[in-house]
């Protein structure tokens, strides 16, 4: 086992592993071109990386609130940071630097750092009470969704998932479902049953999503494929937990990867955007592999430097072969 991967969750890491390439096929529309159908994924990835961050906060030390985002803001930003200067450097962008920065991290970025101070709350005051920020969130969802957003007033179809405030609103209980079950996640053990009920959760989201944009009924009532949402980022979690899956990721080279590919989460969301493209759909469907390992590799490079800039604003030396060997944990 490499030093990275000591005391590491492997259901997490796997986890993570999932949604890197989860997100990335999202965004392949355009490179699929007459099958862009296939460019799906994206809530869930999304609800994979909320719900995995969650998780990890929930189970680490507990920090005075200016302490906390200090590491959440050095954990972030510092690939934010690195993006914007590749982004002047490569692609000769003439955005304000101090826009890239706060901004150029996307809608992810922004959203999980304000749910970073909400979920400190929760920890600090209602680690024993979690029922009561998860009725309060679902009040807070369903409000906005019919008195701030006002969904007849709305783009038709599927609104939810695509470029509205709206998930920056409910994907929060994803990231509360992690913080949930980080607190013991020995209670959510794999079992026979969890594959045939992941499924079923994602036809009924799958299902609910294509009717939505058929019946009215449906649209108006889109918030409930939260449900089956939250259903499959919990059984995928557990379905993570399997003993086939632990024993992949014991493996020295397919965990490994596993685990470097799952820690570019934040990398890979960054890059993606300036790399996706249809100049190679004549190569398709293999462009779509080239292109996923060009996002991959440049994730890789932009979390190598983010590393050495990380540890230019402290007391340590740098550490150029555990950054380019992973050994970073």
């Amino acid at each position: 086992m490499s030093i990275g991967k000591q005391n590491r969750i492997a259901a997490i890491d796997i986890l993570k592993f999932i949604a890197v390439f989860a997100v990335i096929n999202s965004h392949m529309d355009i490179a699929y071109g007459d099958y862009s159908i296939l460019a799906t994924g994206g809530a869930i990835g999304d609800a994979l990386f909320f719900f995995a961050s969650g998780f990890m906060l929930f189970r680490g030390r507990e920090y005075r609130f200016d302490n906390f985002m200090k590491r959440r803001v050095g954990r972030i930003y510092p690939a934010v940071i690195i993006v914007a200067i590749l982004n002047a450097m490569v692609y000769g962008s003439q955005q304000n630097i101090i826009d890239s920065v706060i901004f150029g991290g996307g809608w992810f970025v922004e959203c999980i750092m304000i749910y970073y101070v909400f979920l400190w709350g929760a920890r600090k005051w209602f680690i024993k009470k979690l029922s009561i920020v998860w009725i309060t969130a679902s009040a807070v969802i369903i409000g906005a969704y019919y008195y701030i957003f006002e969904p007849s007033n709305t783009t038709v179809g599927m609104w939810i998932y695509r470029y509205t405030y709206f998930k920056w609103v409910f994907f929060f209980t994803f990231m509360l479902l992690g913080a949930q079950m980080g607190q013991h996640p020995d209670r959510y053990g794999y079992n026979r049953w969890v594959l045939l009920k992941l499924i079923g959760c994602v036809i009924i989201f799958y299902a609910f999503c294509f009717m939505a944009n058929k019946v009215q009924i449906l649209e108006d009532l889109q918030y409930l494929t939260i449900l089956p949402l939250l259903g499959i980022t919990y059984y995928i979690y557990v379905l993570c937990c399997a003993p086939i899956f632990k024993r992949l990721y014991a493996n020295r080279i397919c965990g490994q990867v596993i685990y470097i590919i799952g820690g570019l989460c934040l990398d890979s969301y960054l890059v993606q955007f300036f790399i996706i493209s249809d100049k190679y759909n004549y190569l398709f469907p293999l462009n779509i592999f080239l292109i996923t390992l060009c996002i991959l590799v440049a994730a890789y490079v932009v979390n190598f430097l983010s590393s050495a800039l990380r540890d230019t604003f402290n007391k340590d030396n740098y550490r150029w072969r555990d950054y380019l060997l992973w050994r970073q944990e």
